[in-house]
Protein backbone atom coordinates (compact mmCIF):
# COMPACT_ATOMS: atom_id res chain seq x y z
CA UNK A 1 0.00 0.00 0.00
CA UNK A 2 1.70 3.29 -0.79
CA UNK A 3 0.40 5.73 2.49
CA UNK A 4 1.67 8.56 0.31
CA UNK A 5 -1.23 8.50 -2.04
CA UNK A 6 -4.01 8.07 1.33
CA UNK A 7 -5.29 10.87 2.94
CA UNK A 8 -4.40 12.06 6.22
CA UNK A 9 -7.78 10.95 7.18
CA UNK A 10 -7.47 7.92 5.50
CA UNK A 11 -4.16 6.64 7.44
CA UNK A 12 -5.93 7.74 10.79
CA UNK A 13 -8.77 5.74 9.80
CA UNK A 14 -6.31 3.05 8.94
CA UNK A 15 -4.14 3.26 12.47
CA UNK A 16 -8.14 3.19 14.61
CA UNK A 17 -8.67 0.25 12.71
CA UNK A 18 -5.19 -1.82 13.40
CA UNK A 19 -6.05 -0.30 16.79
CA UNK A 20 -9.46 -1.90 17.17
CA UNK A 21 -7.71 -5.27 16.06
CA UNK A 22 -5.14 -4.70 18.62
CA UNK A 23 -7.68 -4.78 21.36
CA UNK A 24 -8.72 -8.15 20.03
CA UNK A 25 -5.56 -9.75 19.61
CA UNK A 26 -2.86 -7.64 21.36
CA UNK A 27 -0.20 -10.16 20.86
CA UNK A 28 -0.48 -9.85 16.81
CA UNK A 29 3.05 -8.70 15.57
CA UNK A 30 2.06 -8.04 11.38
CA UNK A 31 -1.15 -5.38 13.25
CA UNK A 32 1.69 -4.07 15.43
CA UNK A 33 3.97 -3.90 12.51
CA UNK A 34 1.13 -2.37 10.47
CA UNK A 35 0.50 0.14 13.14
CA UNK A 36 3.73 1.05 13.53
CA UNK A 37 3.98 1.96 9.81
CA UNK A 38 1.35 3.99 9.67
CA UNK A 39 2.51 5.94 12.88
CA UNK A 40 6.10 6.54 11.57
CA UNK A 41 5.10 7.65 8.06
CA UNK A 42 5.84 10.99 6.83
CA UNK A 43 7.88 11.53 10.09
CA UNK A 44 11.62 12.47 9.56
CA UNK A 45 13.06 11.43 12.19
CA UNK A 46 11.45 8.21 13.84
CA UNK A 47 10.02 8.07 17.16
CA UNK A 48 7.32 7.70 20.07
CA UNK A 49 4.31 4.91 19.56
CA UNK A 50 5.91 3.59 16.08
CA UNK A 51 9.38 2.87 17.79
CA UNK A 52 7.23 0.86 20.50
CA UNK A 53 5.01 -0.99 18.44
CA UNK A 54 8.07 -1.96 16.64
CA UNK A 55 9.86 -2.80 19.72
CA UNK A 56 6.66 -5.08 20.56
CA UNK A 57 6.39 -6.91 17.96
CA UNK A 58 10.06 -7.60 18.08
CA UNK A 59 9.91 -8.94 21.93
CA UNK A 60 6.71 -10.96 20.86
CA UNK A 61 9.38 -13.21 18.78
CA UNK A 62 12.48 -12.45 18.78
CA UNK A 63 13.49 -15.23 16.26
CA UNK A 64 11.14 -13.82 13.52
CA UNK A 65 13.81 -12.02 11.43
CA UNK A 66 10.98 -9.73 10.18
CA UNK A 67 10.16 -7.81 13.43
CA UNK A 68 14.09 -7.96 13.65
CA UNK A 69 14.81 -6.34 10.57
CA UNK A 70 11.50 -3.73 10.93
CA UNK A 71 12.81 -2.86 14.38
CA UNK A 72 16.70 -2.09 13.81
CA UNK A 73 16.07 -0.29 10.61
CA UNK A 74 13.65 2.07 13.32
CA UNK A 75 16.58 1.62 15.88
CA UNK A 76 19.41 2.85 13.25
CA UNK A 77 17.84 5.95 12.93
CA UNK A 78 17.20 6.76 16.65
CA UNK A 79 19.84 4.56 18.90
CA UNK A 80 23.81 4.34 19.73
CA UNK A 81 25.74 1.52 18.17
CA UNK A 82 25.72 -0.13 21.70
CA UNK A 83 21.71 -0.12 22.21
CA UNK A 84 21.35 -1.77 18.34
CA UNK A 85 24.28 -4.49 18.75
CA UNK A 86 21.81 -5.08 22.38
CA UNK A 87 18.89 -5.73 20.11
CA UNK A 88 21.18 -8.07 18.02
CA UNK A 89 22.19 -9.94 20.87
CA UNK A 90 19.06 -10.37 22.39
CA UNK A 91 17.47 -11.74 19.19
CA UNK A 92 20.56 -13.95 18.99
CA UNK A 93 19.79 -15.22 22.49
CA UNK A 94 16.75 -16.35 21.34
CA UNK A 95 18.38 -18.65 18.43
CA UNK A 96 17.75 -15.34 15.36
CA UNK A 97 19.46 -16.17 12.17
CA UNK A 98 19.87 -12.92 10.98
CA UNK A 99 20.83 -11.74 13.91
CA UNK A 100 23.44 -13.19 14.44
CA UNK A 101 24.78 -12.43 10.31
CA UNK A 102 23.57 -8.59 11.56
CA UNK A 103 25.68 -7.79 14.06
CA UNK A 104 28.68 -10.09 12.38
CA UNK A 105 28.58 -7.43 9.88
CA UNK A 106 28.25 -4.69 12.26
CA UNK A 107 31.54 -5.95 13.81
CA UNK A 108 33.03 -5.92 11.22
CA UNK A 109 32.61 -2.89 9.60
CA UNK A 110 33.24 -1.38 12.81
CA UNK A 111 37.04 -3.09 12.04
CA UNK A 112 36.35 -5.72 14.66
CA UNK A 113 36.78 -9.05 12.61
CA UNK A 114 37.76 -11.03 15.74
CA UNK A 115 34.60 -10.65 16.82
CA UNK A 116 32.99 -10.55 14.17
CA UNK A 117 33.89 -14.42 12.95
CA UNK A 118 31.84 -16.24 15.89
CA UNK A 119 28.58 -14.36 15.12
CA UNK A 120 29.01 -14.99 11.09
CA UNK A 121 30.33 -18.92 11.47
CA UNK A 122 27.45 -19.58 14.00
CA UNK A 123 24.98 -17.67 10.99
CA UNK A 124 26.95 -19.73 8.46
CA UNK A 125 26.54 -23.13 10.60
CA UNK A 126 22.70 -22.27 10.69
CA UNK A 127 22.44 -22.18 7.17
CA UNK A 128 22.40 -18.43 6.74
CA UNK A 129 24.05 -18.28 2.75
CA UNK A 130 24.77 -14.47 2.61
CA UNK A 131 26.83 -15.07 5.91
CA UNK A 132 28.78 -18.33 4.23
CA UNK A 133 30.56 -15.85 1.47
CA UNK A 134 30.45 -13.00 4.33
CA UNK A 135 32.58 -15.42 7.09
CA UNK A 136 34.77 -16.54 4.15
CA UNK A 137 35.70 -12.96 3.29
CA UNK A 138 36.41 -11.82 6.71
CA UNK A 139 38.65 -15.00 7.63
CA UNK A 140 40.57 -14.49 4.69
CA UNK A 141 41.46 -10.91 5.64
CA UNK A 142 41.96 -11.64 9.12
CA UNK A 143 43.27 -15.43 8.89
CA UNK A 144 40.95 -17.59 11.00
CA UNK A 145 41.39 -16.35 14.59
CA UNK A 146 39.41 -19.13 16.34
CA UNK A 147 41.48 -21.83 14.92
CA UNK A 148 39.69 -24.55 12.06
CA UNK A 149 36.63 -25.47 11.73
Amino acid sequence: MDLDKLSEAEIEELKERCRRALDVTPDDAELLTELAVLELHDLQVPHGAGVELLQRAFDLDRRDSISFHNYLNVLAEVADEEEIDEVCLQAIEAGNVAAMFELGVRLDERDEPGEAVPHLRRAADNGHAEARSYLAAVEREVGDQNGPR
